[in-house]
């Protein structure tokens, strides 16, 4: 019995610690969109746990979709070049959007 819940904890920090292969990527994209667009008043604000989340092209396109404490909701759409996070247009975005991405989370969740 012990050697069953031993290799239960093993297992649950195995998976725990793979996380995303995207997960540097998301983090620095929400890093951008907190010094940029959301300012300040939003660092008190876990954005990945309040936002829908895709990534498209190996890390190239990161979108989040990014539910505000006061119930509005807005999109912010990164083209990734290096260290580079640049905002692109809808037009642009609905190009790749028409892919199906290679990665989603909804609320910091896996999808």
């Amino acid at each position: 019995m012990k050697k069953k819940v031993g290799m239960m904890l093993i297992s649950l920090l195995m998976l725990t610690a793979c996380g995303s292969g995207y997960d540097d990527v998301i983090d620095q994209a929400v890093e951008e969109l907190q010094e940029g667009p959301l300012g300040e008043s939003h660092d008190d604000v876990d954005v990945r746990e309040r936002s829908d989340i895709s990534v498209w092209d190996d890390g190239r396109y990161v979108s989040i979709h990014y539910y505000k404490p006061n119930g509005s909701n807005r999109e912010y759409f990164y083209e990734v070049s290096g260290d580079d996070f640049n905002m692109i247009g809808e037009n642009e975005s609905n190009q790749v959007r028409t892919e199906t991405p290679d990665y989603q989370e909804q609320f910091g969740e896996e999808i």
